[in-house]
C-alpha cells in the first residue's frame, strides 16, 4: 500500500499519513497545493507526496493562495518530474480562472520533444478546452500521443461542455487504459467522455508540467488545489473509490468537489 506523507512534514517536526484506498504503487506523484485556511500553514508547492519519488520544480511565481496554486501557461507553473507513461491516471482538483484565454493546461507534456526522433509530439495531457470562444463553455479532455510509423499522432477524447463559471472547483480526471482507450471524466457533474481508441504505441515524450505544458496554445490561468499522477488506468470502481476518499480532506479546506 503506498504511503502518502503530508507535505507539512517538510517544515514541521509531525506529519500525518494519507493513505489512498486504491492505485497501490502505481502513485508516482501527489500533492495538495495552497494555504491551509483553518491552520495557515502553506503546502510546498514543489512537494510529491509519494514517499521516494522525485519532487516537481516551481518555476516562475505560481500565486499561492488558499487550498490552491495560481498557474499561467509556460511562465508560473510546477514542472513534475514524472516521466511520460503508456497506461496513466491524471487527476487535478482545479478551476479555470475565467475568462480563460484560450485553453486550460492542467496535466500535460503536450509540445515536447519525442526522445526517439527529436520532433514535436501531441504527448499526454488533461486540459479543459474552448470549442467556441467567448461562450463560457469548457470540456475536458485527456490526450495520449501516438506513435504511427514514426509519425507523432494526436489521440484525444472530450466531455460534454459545461458552465465554467458555475463549476468552481473539479476533480478532473483523464486516463489511458492498456488497451489503448482514452477516456476524460469530470466526478462533480458526471460528464464522461465516450471511449478513444488507438491500437498504435504511445509516443513518450518529457516530463509532465502542472498548470503548463510545452508551448503556448495553452495558457490558462487555471487555480489547481492539488494534483494526483498514476502510472496505471484505474477502474471506475476504483475511480469513484478515490473520489469518495478525496472529498473528506477538501471539504475540511472548504472545496466541495
Amino acid at each position: 500500500m503506498t504511503t502518502v506523507y503530508d507535505s507539512r512534514a517538510k517544515v514541521y517536526a509531525t506529519s500525518r499519513e494519507l493513505r489512498p484506498p486504491v492505485g497501490g504503487d502505481a502513485w508516482e506523484y501527489f500533492n495538495y497545493l495552497g494555504n491551509d485556511p483553518l491552520t495557515d500553514l502553506v503546502a510546498p508547492t514543489e512537494r510529491n507526496m509519494i514517499r521516494g519519488k522525485p519532487e516537481g520544480q516551481v518555476i516562475g511565481t505560481p500565486v499561492v493562495q488558499d487550498c490552491a496554486v495560481r498557474c499561467t501557461g509556460l511562465v508560473n507553473y510546477i514542472q513534475a518530474m514524472t516521466e511520460a507513461m503508456a497506461q496513466f491516471t491524471f487527476i487535478a482538483i482545479a478551476r479555470p480562472v475565467l475568462p480563460d484565454a484560450g485553453g486550460v493546461p492542467l496535466i500535460s507534456n503536450t509540445g515536447s520533444v519525442w526522445p526517439t526522433t527529436g520532433t514535436a509530439t501531441s504527448g499526454s495531457a488533461l486540459y479543459l478546452n474552448d470549442v467556441a470562444a467567448g461562450n463560457g463553455l469548457l470540456r475536458l479532455t485527456t490526450q495520449q500521443g501516438a506513435n504511427n510509423a514514426g509519425t507523432a499522432a494526436t489521440v484525444a477524447a472530450s466531455t460534454g461542455d459545461f458552465t465554467a463559471a458555475a463549476a468552481g472547483f473539479q476533480m478532473f480526471v483523464g486516463r489511458c487504459f492498456p488497451n489503448g482507450d482514452r477516456i476524460a471524466k469530470i466526478m462533480g457533474l458526471g460528464l464522461t467522455s465516450v471511449p478513444v481508441n488507438s491500437a498504435l504505441p504511445a509516443a513518450l515524450a518529457q516530463p509532465l508540467r502542472i498548470g503548463s505544458q510545452y508551448n503556448g496554445a495553452a495558457v490558462g490561468p487555471v487555480d489547481i488545489a492539488g494534483v494526483g499522477i498514476l502510472s496505471a488506468a484505474l477502474s471506475d470502481v476504483d475511480l469513484t473509490t478515490l473520489y469518495a476518499f478525496l472529498k473528506r480532506p477538501y471539504l475540511r479546506r472548504q472545496i466541495i468537489i
